[in-house]
């Protein structure tokens, strides 16, 4: 995809490439989780696992990408026990006929057991079965892929531990007859001929950022394998299973799962993020990933504004954007009160090859907890839009819930706010949606919340 064509053949491209995904269902909870009382603990707990994820370039770049199949992300919280479950029936990539995919299960869980005095957050992933290679060429089909990732406090001291279990592959037609097979991947075919799981996830994690190339599919990585880091203060446990790389110019992703633990300041446990912009081409489908990106720590920033800055967006003829930032900011105070913001900027927006321009975009969200814990004000204070002009034409910008439409060019709204749920909040300055290619921008988006 090149940077010409990436938001006017955006859709077209993803399809291509398989990047749409099918719905998920959401699973239940178990009763062992049920059977022990939900109560706040002296720590901050987040978590991730998802099956697959597709893309094309890097999201956070202006590349593309598809959502993850099965994702169960856990946010911020000091609650346990708390248990988030996801799971996907998707059999293929839409569109692609490189890659097959299994039923797919996600699960991130806080956990407390108090007479042991271990706390912990936990995320497992289980991917039932992989197939990459088109139907009439070479193959490598997957057993079950299972990632686990542990982070936890031991009677005061942090851990973390991470694991991957593959169940078996198998090679259909990789070596062409008469030629010759390179030593990385005869070396794989072996230990898949040796029916050795854990000899193949050696020859996989082996080859490092090399990969190993398979003639007919593309290049298979370790996708980081296992990591693990542990402090004083925090815990973190990474798990990753493996990374592909196909010829089709896709890139998938399989098996992934993330936790952390982190001693919490009793006033309170922070979330949110800001971005610059964000494109959503289709359902489920990110065209251009949230850049640039910053997420507000559990923890807080301890009264200092945390930054991320890009100079400008990666151009092309259907965008460019100039000057972006974005920011985050928690502070918690001894006598129990909290403040979190997040601040999203974009001084310079181009937009259908010029036919839309965007001047000084600010969003920015306030979020404010008293001395007994109660959140008692949350604003959209700071958020402005400078100017919308197009054809020469200064546009007035629309007032919250009004549209502006400049016909053959855009529908924009502005100062688009939504409560999350009695404790934090969320704005896009803008949503722009493009009417010659349907595609859909937030800009300005900051997101807070403080947290029990």
């Amino acid at each position: 995809m090149t940077s010409r064509t990436l938001l006017k053949r955006a859709v077209a491209s993803l399809t291509a490439a398989g990047l749409a995904l099918g719905g998920a269902v959401a699973l239940t909870g178990s009763p062992a989780q049920a059977a022990l009382k939900k109560v706040e603990t002296p720590y901050a707990y987040q978590g991730s696992a998802y099956g697959t994820r597709v893309t094309l370039g890097e999201p956070s770049q202006g590349g593309l990408a598809s959502g993850r199949t099965a994702w169960s992300p856990l946010g911020c919280t000091s609650m346990a026990p708390v248990r988030r479950a996801n799971g996907s029936n998707v059999a293929k990539l839409n569109a692609n006929s490189m890659i097959e995919v299994g039923a797919v299960t996600s699960t991130t869980s806080t956990y407390r057991k108090p007479k042991k005095k271990i706390y912990g957050s936990r995320s497992v992933n289980k991917v039932a079965s992989l197939t990459l290679g088109p139907e009439d060429g070479p193959r490598l089909k997957f057993g079950a892929l299972t990632t686990v990732a542990n982070a936890f406090n031991n009677r005061g001291k942090f851990g973390s531990r991470a694991d991957i279990d593959l169940a078996n592959i198998r090679a259909i037609g990789i070596t062409p007859e008469d030629s010759e097979t390179p030593e990385e991947l005869e070396e794989l075919l072996g230990a898949i001929g040796s029916a050795d799981d854990q000899l193949v996830e050696a020859v996989i994690e082996g080859a490092g950022s090399d990969g190993i190339d398979i003639p007919g599919i593309g290049t298979i990585y370790p996708a980081g394998s296992q990591r693990t880091k542990a402090s004083r203060s925090s815990a973190v446990a990474s798990a990753f299973g493996i990374r592909v790389a196909l010829e089709n110019g896709s890139q998938l992703n399989v098996g992934r799962a993330w936790a952390r633990i982190q001693t919490a300041h009793p006033a309170a446990v922070f979330a949110g993020n800001a971005y610059g912009y964000e494109a959503v081409v289709a359902e489920g489908v990110l065209g251009l990933g949230r850049t640039p990106f910053q997420p507000l720590p559990c923890v807080g920033t301890g009264g200092k504004w945390r930054s991320n800055t890009l100079a400008s967006a990666p151009r092309s003829e259907q965008l460019n954007a100039d000057a972006l930032k974005a920011e985050t900011f928690g502070k918690p105070f001894r006598d129990g009160r909290a403040v979190a913001r997040a601040r999203a900027s974009v001084a310079d927006l181009s937009l259908g090859g010029g036919a839309l321009r965007i001047k000084g975009v600010v969003g920015q969200v306030n979020v404010f907890q008293d001395k007994r814990g109660r959140v008692v004000r949350r604003t959209i204070g700071g958020t402005r839009v400078g100017a919308i002009i197009s054809g020469g034409e200064t546009y007035e910008i629309p007032a919250p819930g009004e549209t502006l439409e400049i016909p053959g060019v855009a529908r924009i709204k502005a100062g688009l706010r939504k409560k999350l749920g009695k404790r934090g909040l969320r704005v896009h300055a803008l949503r722009v949606e493009l009417l010659e290619s349907g595609v859909v921008l937030n800009v300005g988006t900051a997101k807070a919340k403080i947290l029990r």
